[in-house]
Order: structure tokens, then C-alpha cells, then sequence
């Protein structure tokens, strides 16, 4: 558990040396962590509620003020902005419409 921590973080502080957002390099190392045996399952019960608690809502807080809304101050800007969330929202629904229908699922 304190190796996989370290290499989370380890990750995480060499990605930022070189110029990536810290986050990739969690994303990386949870990558690098083999999913057979058993491992990962254990490692997502022992970590869910401390990343749930403490890193999710650190990660927002961090990003936040870094997000620069100036950028968006034209009707192009937006209309993209839009479509990218209408065009998310169909998929997502399409997608899970259909994955509902093959798999039988009845409300």
C-alpha cells in the first residue's frame, strides 16, 4: 500500500518537472499497476474514500482559479463550448440507451 502511494506521487512529481499537469502522472502510474490477481481491487477499496474525500475536492480547488473563463469571449467560442456539451450529452445517453437495450435492462 505505501509502495503504490509513493509511485502515485513519485508519478505524479515527475510529471509536473516536466511540464504535465501532476494529475497524468497518477493517471500513469494507476496504468502501470497490474489488474490481475487482484491487486487493483484491493487497492480501490482501500483508497476510494480518501481520494473521494480529500484529493477530488483538492484537485477541483486547484484548478479552478487557473481556469481563465476570458478565453471564451466570442459567439464562436461558445457555439464550439456548446456543441462539445450537447454533442457529450447525446453520446452519453445514446450510448448508454443502447448498452441498457443489448444487456435487457427493463426499469
Amino acid at each position: 500500500m505505501t509502495t503504490t502511494i509513493l509511485l502515485v506521487f513519485g508519478s505524479a512529481f515527475f510529471t509536473d518537472i516536466i511540464g504535465v499537469h501532476a494529475i497524468f502522472g497518477g493517471f500513469l502510474a494507476g496504468l502501470a499497476i497490474p489488474h490481475e490477481g487482484g491487486l487493483a481491487i484491493v487497492l480501490t477499496e482501500k483508497l476510494e474514500d480518501m481520494v473521494s474525500i480529500i484529493f477530488l475536492p483538492l484537485y477541483f480547488t486547484l484548478s479552478g482559479p487557473s481556469t481563465d473563463l476570458r478565453l471564451l469571449n466570442d459567439g464562436t467560442t461558445w457555439g464550439y463550448t456548446v456543441l462539445i456539451c450537447v454533442t457529450a450529452y447525446i453520446g452519453k445517453f445514446v450510448g448508454g440507451t443502447l448498452a441498457a437495450k443489448l444487456t435487457g435492462f427493463t426499469t
